[in-house]
């Protein structure tokens, strides 16, 4: 037995690699059979090498000799959701889709509730409406049609529909959709789409080939009218979204302090709609506040009766800038799912001893010091200044307000009140203030540069996991650049952070427009319009964005193959914001040397030149 080591990188999806080696005696290399062949070296617990332990996979009878389909990594044999990889981590049940039997899904446990799939601690709910799907409420005629299994089934590419409903009385509801996908070829790719109630988007799902039925939460919803919206966004064309149900239901149980939410789901929500109690006290005023919440625009924040402005965080978090009382602590009173959920609870502005404090200290513009000088066992009255000008005389016992209201280095001296002695301590404050200057634009899949001259480079970013921020190298002086990477599978607007530090205040925030581009290979949109009579086939391409489009939108696409040219005669073609139309769509046209069938153009995408090279941040897209 050999151990073979190969080194490869792919570069068309019909790449593969081959080991061969010369016998003793022999100066022909011969290519190993593939039989012969093994990724590593066999595990005994693992004879089909599919990192299913084999006794794991005896006990919920999978067969440990067959790696591929319901028996391998990613087979589902429950329909959960969940594949048998991702249920032996998490320790799940792959034939039950609801292990511990409570009646609701693994899945639905660890992704909609945040509940333990091995403990009884759900009540299932149950069924308020199943909507006819031939109630459903269409924004162009014939847009969706009922299909010969009863299914409503999508007939442009994209688009969405409403299903209105009315509760008798407040509360949170489930709604539950059961959707596949439909193709008019043998390749079925999954089809995303969304589910929003009364324009508030609840989940996001990707229906596949293999029926299944996804459910998200609503926010908690008064008596009255409703609407529930399901957006389709699929960008091949021969594929539809065929949706078999599309149901409300709602959870019952005891309502001990009356609500509107159950109590057991009241606990799990909780977790997921909090103050982030370590900023609870700050050295600064406004306090920073940050928590979580599942619909941030549902979070309400007053001190006094005044309402604070809530901005998105990172991931479902959000923050507010709280003006803190000088005398006592502040009494904030948050409020989550329209006001169902409620804390109260007390912010301390903490005192900053001068005569202790680190001699360096870091505030955001328009921040406010409560200052003290103090010395342990001395009572005796300090002058303080600050850039020069005199503050107060601080006691012992008392203290000064000091806001830095512009950016830049600010003296702090600290002095017997007599003045009879030189600084008894010197302190620097550094106050910064930062501007992302509006949002920045990304394609999905791709990196884009991202200057910043309104943000200085020692303030920490904080992003997203669909977001990769990296700083560039820069002489002192120069503005920050940032390169920026999306990996988001369709539209997204993450959210980022400018801190004064890892973890510390947030200075700045601003949204990214993470939009995806989708080529002629994506929405299967290539067809013949002509035929030269030299035989060259005219091919017209469409391609497609999903998400706002930027107005300084620049997409190059660059042919590769030498029988290609675009219209204009040239292997370069260039796609900016005019060329798509409202429904995100632009088409080019191109010439391809004769042959048969509808072809596929082979050609590089480069969303913003900027910085990509022909080594660097290009997306090949093939084609036949």
């Amino acid at each position: 037995r050999y151990f073979i080591e190969i080194l490869h990188t792919e570069s068309t999806i019909s790449d593969h690699v081959s080991a061969a080696w010369k016998i003793p005696g022999s100066n022909v290399f011969k290519v190993i059979d593939g039989k012969s062949l093994a990724a590593f070296a066999k595990d005994r617990n693992d004879l089909d090498d599919d990192d299913l332990p084999d006794d794991w996979e005896r006990r919920y009878h999978l067969d440990p000799t067959v790696p591929k389909g319901e028996n391998g990594p990613q087979g589902d044999p429950d329909s959960d959701r969940f594949s048998n990889a991702e249920e032996l981590r998490l320790g799940t049940d792959p034939r039950n889709l609801d292990s511990d039997g409570d009646g609701i899904s693994d899945y639905d446990e660890i992704n909609t509730y945040h509940t333990n799939p091995h403990v009884k601690d759900t009540i299932p709910p149950v069924e308020l409406q199943q909507f006819p799907l031939t109630s459903a409420i269409l924004p162009t005629p014939m847009s969706w049609m009922i299909a010969k299994d009863g299914s409503l089934t999508s007939v442009n590419r994209r688009g969405s529909l409403d299903f209105e409903f009315e509760l008798e009385k407040s509360g949170i509801c489930i709604v539950e959709v059961s959707a596949a996908s439909l193709s008019a070829t043998s390749y079925n790719p999954p089809i995303p789409f969304l589910a929003a109630v009364n324009g508030v988007t609840i989940g996001s799902a990707s229906a596949s080939s293999k029926q299944y039925t996804f459910s998200w939460m609503t926010p908690w919803l008064p008596a009255g009218k409703h609407t529930v919206t399901i957006n389709n966004r699929n960008l091949r064309a021969g594929s539809s979204l065929a949706l078999h149900s599309v149901k409300l239901l709602r959870h019952d149980g005891e309502d001990k302090d009356g609500n509107g939410i159950v109590d057991w789901l009241e606990n799990i929500l909780l977790r997921s709609d909090s103050v982030n109690s370590a900023t609870l006290s700050s050295t600064t005023s406004p306090a920073c506040i940050e928590g979580i919440a599942r619909f941030v625009g549902e979070v309400a924040l007053k001190v006094s009766n005044e309402e604070i402005e809530v901005r998105s965080g990172i991931a479902g978090g959000w923050y507010a800038n709280v003006a803190l009382d000088k005398v006592k602590d502040t009494v904030l009173h948050a409020a989550f799912e329209s006001g169902s959920l409620n804390q109260t609870m007390n912010i301390t502005w903490l005192e900053t001893n001068l005569l202790t404090c680190p001699a360096k200290l870091l505030v955001r513009v328009g921040d406010s010091l409560k200052v003290r000088a103090q010395s342990e066992g001395e009572n005796s009255s300090y002058l303080i200044t600050c850039d020069g000008e005199k503050v107060a005389n601080v006691e012992a016992d008392g203290y000064s307000i000091l806001t830095f209201s512009t950016a830049g280095e600010h003296t702090i001296i600290v002095q017997s009140s007599d003045q009879s002695a030189s600084a008894l301590r010197t302190i620097s404050v550094s106050a910064v203030a930062a501007d992302f200057g509006g949002t920045f634009d990304v394609a999905s899949g791709s990196t884009r540069k991202w200057t910043l001259p309104g943000v200085p480079r020692d303030l920490f970013l904080q992003s997203g996991p669909i977001l990769t921020l990296k700083d560039l190298d820069r002489n002192p002086g120069q503005d920050r650049i940032v390169n920026v990477t999306s990996s988001a599978p369709l539209a997204a607007n993450p959210v980022v952070l400018a801190r004064l530090y890892e973890g510390g205040p947030i200075v700045a925030s601003t949204s990214v427009n993470s939009f995806f581009f989708a080529a002629s290979t994506v929405t299967n949109s290539n067809s013949i319009i002509r035929i030269l009579p030299d035989g060259t086939r005219v091919v017209r391409a469409i391609y497609a964005i999903d998400g706002k489009i930027p107005a300084d939108l620049s997409i190059w696409i660059e042919m590769y193959v030498t029988d290609t040219v675009f219209a204009n005669g040239d292997n370069w073609y260039e796609l900016t914001a005019s060329d798509f139309n409202e429904k995100g769509e632009a088409t080019i046209d191109y010439y391809k040397a004769p042959g048969k069938g509808t072809p596929f153009i082979c050609h590089w995408i480069r969303p913003f030149m900027e910085h990509q090279t022909d080594d660097q941040a290009a997306q090949p897209t093939t084609g036949n």
